[in-house]
């Protein structure tokens, strides 16, 4: 009788240890979700505030009589700021935009009128921290995103994945 209560007592025990983990591994998910929700919001921002200068861009290349391409920039733009969640679709817009943009910015670059353009050049610079800023964020964002997926797509782990409602998130 002795062996029995122990052997049940052992059950017991390891029932409430998987329990207790399981609840914490829980709560970890969960907390991982809301830190990648943050970094995307984050990126969502740089990447809108980098969109927020291609108006200014636009008028002054139009104002330079540069119209080759405005159109379709501004186009994209708009396409890609109507989607607000960070998936392949915002992915494949923001491509095609700073794609463009480049094409665009590339030959206008080269003639006079825009290399003594102050307001252009200084518009270029701060592109070019957005960019950098966007980098900085995606990067983290992307790491994160590998850590949040080992985790919540863990074969063991995916029934409290499940309770908790976690899903896969997509790298950017």
């Amino acid at each position: 009788m002795n062996d029995f209560t122990t052997i049940i007592s052992l059950v017991a025990a390891l029932a409430i240890l998987l329990i207790v983990l399981s609840i914490f591994l829980g709560l970890q998910i969960k907390s991982m979700k809301a830190r990648l929700d943050k970094l995307s919001y984050k990126l969502y921002f740089e990447l809108t505030r980098k969109g927020d200068i291609l108006p200014l861009f636009v008028d002054k290349l139009r104002a330079l009589s540069v119209e080759d391409g405005l159109s379709e920039i501004v186009e994209l733009r708009h396409q890609s700021v109507s989607i607000t969640k960070l998936n392949a679709k915002k992915r494949e817009f923001e491509t095609s935009l700073w794609e463009k943009f480049g094409e665009v910015w590339g030959s206008a670059k080269s003639t006079t009128a825009v290399k003594n353009n102050h307001h252009l050049l200084a518009l270029e610079t701060d592109l070019d921290e957005a960019d950098s800023r966007i980098n900085e964020v995606k990067d983290v964002y992307n790491k994160y995103v590998k850590k949040y997926n080992s985790l919540a797509g863990n074969f063991l782990l995916k029934p409290i994945a499940l309770i908790v409602k976690s899903k896969k998130a997509e790298i950017f």
